[in-house]
């Protein structure tokens, strides 16, 4: 295990590398698993927990109350960096790969792939989802419920080269590039 000098200073250890099968891209990698070293009250965590996994120490900031739960994986890829910042929650089964998560973001309940995306402020998301070079920002809200047509049943919600600004919705799939700003749309 690797000890830091000062817990006060840093909020997670780095244990042993392991072999982690990372489902939703169906290979394994040599991964570190984090442990707090304090508690995180935003997020319930407690001094002694167990997280998720990350593939380098920089990926999770030491500094403010971001986290990764354990049972999700942040990895980089070759031309994308991948940071959880700020207060950022990670909580649930999800891959993140090549993607930066920042601010105030949660992204919980279900499980996915967020792969070469970037979500900041306030955004949320809920349930089974795949996003791909997607940006979402401001005060977003996602919530996946039922499988759309045409995309695996894994997934609940597919966002592909999509941008939203402080836009809410349920049970979407979009692809194609463009921006969608401060919309609500909740499919029945």
């Amino acid at each position: 295990m690797l000890m830091p000098k000062k817990t006060d200073e840093i909020k997670y250890t780095l244990l042993p590398k392991k072999r982690v099968r990372i489902e939703n891209m169906h290979r394994s990698r040599r991964l570190y698993q984090i442990q707090a070293l304090r508690d995180i009250p935003r997020h319930g965590i407690k001094a002694g927990d167990l997280g998720g996994y990350v593939e380098r120490r920089n990926i999770l900031s030491q500094s403010d109350d971001c986290w990764i739960k354990e049972g999700s994986v942040v990895t980089r890829d070759r031309y994308n960096p991948a940071y959880v910042l700020g207060n950022a929650l990670i909580d649930g089964q999800y891959v993140i790969h090549g993607s930066v998560i920042k601010d105030n973001v949660v992204i919980c309940g279900g499980k996915g792939l967020i792969d070469r995306s970037k979500l900041e402020n306030s955004t949320k998301i809920e349930g089974n989802i795949y996003l791909c070079g997607t940006e979402i920002s401001g005060f977003s809200s996602i919530k996946c419920i039922t499988p759309p047509f045409g995309i695996a049943e894994d997934f609940d919600s597919l966002l592909d080269r999509i941008n939203l600004i402080d836009s809410e919705f349920k049970d979407i799939n979009l692809s194609g590039d463009g921006s969608i700003y401060k919309v609500k749309s909740h499919k029945s």
